[in-house]
Order: structure tokens, then sequence, then C-alpha cells
């Protein structure tokens, strides 16, 4: 993992939203129980993409509850971006081995950009 990732450092980054991060691969309980998230799309994705975007709707589920938000579905936009569902905001994004959510149902500052809000920035 990369060192410059420490378990609580999320939390603290965004105000007014909820975080949530994961390893990548997720354990193979927590896959299977996210399959039903995957499309007919998505279930042609090599392994390796596959636990990416398996992790990264993880995040967005569990980042969802702890912002008291029920996530149900999140598909995809034909740019491969999340489409949030009506006065959600939010982000994911991965490296090799951790994935990342934020998910807000507050107005919040432009953060969200995909080059502003990408954790590979971190490196």
């Amino acid at each position: 993992m990369n060192p410059l990732y420490n378990e609580g450092m999320f939390d603290s980054l965004f105000e007014n939203a909820c975080v949530h991060h994961e390893r990548i691969p997720l354990s193979h309980n927590v896959a299977l129980a996210m399959s039903d998230w995957l499309g007919p799309e998505q279930r042609g994705y090599a392994s390796k993409r596959m636990d990416e975007y398996l992790a990264g709707r993880y995040c967005a589920v569990n980042a969802s509850r702890k912002a008291e938000i029920e996530l149900k579905e999140l598909p995809m936009a034909n740019d491969r971006s999340p489409c949030w569902p009506t006065g959600v905001v939010g982000s994911i994004t991965h490296t090799n081995d951790i994935a990342i959510a934020v998910v807000s149902n507050k107005v919040l500052y432009p953060i969200f950009s995909s080059s502003r809000g990408d954790v590979d920035n971190l490196e």
C-alpha cells in the first residue's frame, strides 16, 4: 500500500461529506455480495478492472450509509463516471490497491472534479 496513505487521513479531508475506503481486491464474500452491482458490460471486465469497479461501488455504498443516504444503484455514464441520484454528490477513485468514495447530500465546493478528487494525484 502507498506509504502516503494512512487509515484516518481520508475522513478528515472533506468537510460535510462522508468517506469510505477499502483495499483492493475486496474479500471474496464482499465481492460476491456486490456482484449484483455488475451490469452486462461490467461482467465482461478483466479481473483487475472488475475488482476496481466493485471496490469503488462498495465504498460508495458505505460512504452513502455514513451520510444517511440509501444508495440502491449507481449507474455508469458513457464517460464511465457514476450517475449519482438527484441531490447527492460524490466521487469514486482508486489506485492499484485502494478505492475511495466521498459522498454528500450537501452543496460542496468543486473538489469532485476528476483531477482534484483523484487519489492518483496524491502520489
